[in-house]
């Protein structure tokens, strides 16, 4: 019998190397990820049924997906959301409850760390 599959881990950004590169390092550590290029896709992607581990936004969030996510009950705690923020911290105040904010530049072992503290385990 195959052990349950862990819950993807949902990456929404529109710059495309932070999206490669991030996605790349969460595969490598072994975590199922689902990529969109904007939060209109993340919104469509959610609606389509997927249930994420963890949302790891880059930049502020766009009031449709917080109420597509506050419509689920997340209170940015379940699912975890992460926000990473741009080195001049212009989004130190998020919009929308998150978990953690990490301010870029993001080591691999920053977001491994964030990840693995907050994603929540297969059922």
């Amino acid at each position: 019998m195959r052990a349950p599959e862990s819950p993807p881990l949902l990456v929404i950004g529109d710059d495309a190397r932070y999206r490669t590169s991030v996605a790349q390092v969460l595969r490598l550590a072994g975590h199922p990820v689902v990529v969109t290029a904007d939060q209109a896709t993340a919104l469509e992607v959610l609606r389509g049924g997927v249930d994420p581990a963890l949302c790891l936004l880059d930049g502020p969030i766009h009031p449709d997906l917080a109420a597509e996510l506050v419509a689920r009950g997340c209170t940015g705690q379940d699912p975890p959301i992460v926000l990473l923020q741009p080195e001049d911290g212009l989004l130190s105040r998020p919009m929308f409850p998150t978990s953690l904010t990490l301010t870029k530049p993001v080591t691999d072992r920053e977001l491994l760390a964030a990840v693995l503290s907050m994603s929540r385990p297969a059922d």
